[in-house]
């Protein structure tokens, strides 16, 4: 039978509920999560499913999964594959193989097979005979029967004319030219047969012979095989080689120069678990160097963090090294700080790499700050730009449909907002060059616009103005104030008359025009009449009190002019005109008369002048005169 492997039962759940632990303790972040194994000839299947999102280093629980692959002592049987799932999702994102040690199918291998030691691992008393040669190298013959008596040439005369022996039996198992003598104890051949046989024991011995010397030299090569391994013989140099140059490796990694330095260091931790696993089981220092290989081998985990986040911290730094960048750009590089940040804020206070990984923190949670304000920048930049690109579109909507000085007003400050937006993108922004070629084009259309805004403000003023003068020459009107009212009504049409043909005012004020015009004319001739009544009025004024006691009073307007003669007046005329009767003094009568006669003609004389009837009463109310025009 060939040489087989032993390979104890595998208890997948034990192992499933293993990598859950492990997980949950070095990577709490990810659970709750859920791993489920399953066995397929020789190859191992790992699933971990775990909530999203997605990890962006699944290398950290590669390398948790391999390492309980190498306690459980599963890497000389089996082939490991690893798949990363994210809750929900139909397939794997994440995958990793681990292939096993090449299983050394020797002689060496074979020979240490045989020894307690290996029918120890294989679970067989050592007292068994195993199988040491595969069925390729011996076919062995069937047994042949024990060989003949002794012969001597003194016993048996060979006759070379003796005939065969008739009707002999053949042995089932042997050559058909042994045959024995059915009587008797001799045995009779013939040279024939003689030289048949020397041809079959060669033929049986041959190979047994090949045998013992594969057999000798397995054992022999086997035996120097174990002793050369590693830590066989005397001393164990191995061990302490790996032991130097992974204190070296921890002390560089607790506080590393560089981040070439961390990975050096990385290396030779590795290197020194590479040499300790070729120390084989046989050796007494066995014991040592598997306990070695766990304490480094947890150390090496750590370290893959630390290198996992230093790694984030590198490509994030790599990212932003050609600035303006995208606002994608920027997110990732935020989003690999935050990782670097998160794995080294992961490592316990315990841990010799806490105070290197709080250095770290902190110079990189300086170096988030900036890229995230960074990246908010080019956010709002990106926000302005569009806001802009609405905000133009809008105006350019509110601009054509526009029938008013306040529509014109809401497009002007709807494209200065567009200006504003883009004039607020900074300099060093990627959508820096697209805001000034836009800039370019709105700035003249928001200046176009508050031109035209301009312009129909001073058309509305106008118009406004024009309405407030007619409404105070309506005013004016009603006190009879007609000059004033003549000037309103001037204000009111020149106000008109200035009002452009493009405005949105010009078709209000073309009837305006018309009427007012019209009611200028009305107030011009108010006003002529008006003026002739206060010169009348003047004049009146000054007849009546040409002399001393008062002539008269009076009332007028464009109908009529009343006076009213002042009784001490009256008195004193009646008084002359009766002193010069008396006295005969016939001058003083005419003077007296002439007087009267003045008095009545420069009343008539105001009355034809406004075309009002004059009516002259005493001061008893008793008309005297009337005259009309």
């Amino acid at each position: 039978m060939p040489l087989e492997t032993a390979i104890p039962p595998l208890d997948l759940h034990v192992l499933e509920d293993l990598i859950q632990q492990r997980l949950h303790d070095h990577l709490p972040e990810i659970s709750p999560l859920q791993a489920s194994c399953t066995l397929k000839q020789q190859t191992l299947l790992m699933v971990v499913q775990h909530p999203a999102p997605l990890l962006a280093h699944p290398m950290r629980i590669f390398r948790l999964l391999e390492v309980i692959f190498r306690e459980q002592k599963l890497e000389q049987k089996f082939r490991g594959l690893m798949y990363l799932q994210a809750q929900g999702q139909q397939q794997p994102y994440a995958f990793h193989s681990f292939t096993p040690i090449a299983l050394v199918d020797d002689v060496a291998a074979q020979v240490y097979a045989t020894t307690p030691a290996g029918l120890q691992e294989r679970g067989e008393s050592s007292t068994a005979t195993p199988s040491v040669l595969p069925e390729a190298v011996v076919s062995m013959p069937p047994s042949p029967p024990p060989p003949p008596p002794s012969i001597h040439p003194s016993e048996v005369e060979i006759d070379e004319q003796l005939e065969p022996v008739q009707d002999q039996a053949v042995a089932p198992d042997l050559p058909e030219f042994m045959v024995t003598e059915p009587t008797g104890d001799t045995f009779v051949r013939n040279p024939e047969e003689e030289e048949r046989w020397v041809q079959w024991a060669e033929r049986l011995w041959m190979p047994i012979i090949a045998v013992a010397s594969v057999l000798g030299a397995g054992i022999f090569f086997g035996s120097l095989y174990m002793m050369s391994r590693p830590c066989v013989l005397l001393g164990c140099q191995t061990l302490t080689i790996a032991q130097e140059m992974a204190d070296r490796s921890v002390v560089t990694l607790r506080n590393p120069g560089s981040g070439k330095q961390m990975l050096q260091a990385q290396a030779q931790l590795n290197q020194s678990i590479e040499l300790l696993e070729r120390i084989p089981k046989w050796s007494r220092r066995y014991d040592d160097a598997q306990i070695l290989i766990t304490n480094y081998e947890a150390t090496a985990v750590k370290v893959v963090e630390l290198v996992t986040a230093l790694q984030a911290a590198n490509q994030a730094a790599n990212l932003t090294q050609a600035p303006p960048l995208p606002l994608e750009t920027w997110q990732a590089a935020v989003e690999q700080w935050e990782t670097a940040i998160a794995d080294l804020e992961a490592v316990p206070p315990t841990s010799g790499f806490h105070g290197f990984a709080r250095k770290k923190v902190r110079e990189y949670k300086a170096n988030l700050e900036i890229v995230a304000q960074q990246r908010d920048r080019e956010r709002e930049a990106l926000e302005n730009l569009a806001a802009a690109q609405e905000a133009a579109k809008i105006a350019a909507v509110r601009q054509n449909i526009a029938q008013s000085a306040a529509d014109l007003q809401l497009a002007h400050s709807t494209w200065q907002t567009a200006v504003n937006a883009l004039q607020a993108i900074p300099s060093n922004s990627v959508v820096a060059a697209e805001a000034q070629r836009l800039l370019k084009d709105y700035q003249p259309k928001a200046q176009l616009a508050r031109d035209r805004q301009t312009f129909e403000n001073f058309a509305s003023d106008t118009f406004a103005q024009a309405q407030r003068s007619a409404q105070q020459a309506k005013i004016a009107q009603q006190q009879n104030q007609w000059s004033q009212a003549v000037g309103h009504w001037n204000k009111a049409l020149s106000a008109l008359k200035q009002i452009s043909k493009s405005s949105f005012n010009y078709p209000k004020a073309q009837p305006l025009l018309q009427d007012y015009q019209a009611a200028l004319s009305r107030a011009e001739s108010r006003r002529s009449g008006a003026l002739q009544l206060q010169a009348a009025r003047n004049e009146l004024e000054k007849l009546c009190k040409s002399e001393t006691p008062r002539i008269c009073t009076f009332t007028i307007n464009r109908e009529k002019i009343t006076v009213y003669l002042n009784e001490a007046y009256l008195q004193r005329v009646r008084e002359n005109h009766f002193t010069a009767e008396t006295q005969g003094n016939i001058k003083a009568q005419v003077d007296i008369r002439e007087h009267i006669a003045v008095l009545e003609q420069s009343l008539e004389k105001i009355s034809d002048q406004v075309g009002a009837r004059l009516e002259i009463y005493s001061n008893d109310n008793i008309l005297v005169k009337s005259h009309t025009p």
